[in-house]
């Protein structure tokens, strides 16, 4: 039986939480990095939560989003703050794995392309 609804899910978690607590520890174990849960340090996330932009605009694409909140954007490598942006424009950051030098290949591949989609 698949529980769905957040509210089952909450219910489920409290009953079983030592069932629930065991299986996240053993998928932590699995998964190098998923205890490391804390991304920034917290005067870092103080000053990120200061800059959240109040038109709700994403600061990569510039687009406002209306219905869902912005991703806080941060370097893994550094866990410092870059800014807020959507959820669109991180998962493609994401896919290019957050690097100039890939971004870079993918506007020199997209620029080969005119509006029309020639060579």
């Amino acid at each position: 039986m698949k529980i769905t609804s957040t509210k089952a899910v909450r219910a489920w978690r409290k009953k079983y939480r030592k069932y629930y607590l065991k299986g996240i520890k053993k998928y932590a174990n699995q998964n190098p990095g998923y205890n490391n849960r804390i991304i920034i340090g917290v005067e870092e996330y103080r000053k990120a939560v200061k800059a959240y932009p109040k038109n709700k605009k994403c600061q990569l694409c510039g687009k406002i989003s209306r219905k869902e909140r912005l991703c806080l954007d941060h370097c893994h490598a550094t866990s410092r703050f870059r800014g807020w942006i959507c959820r669109l424009c991180n998962t493609g950051l994401g896919y290019f794995g957050d690097t100039v030098k890939s971004l870079n290949l993918a506007i020199k591949y997209l620029e080969r392309f005119d509006d029309a989609g020639n060579e």
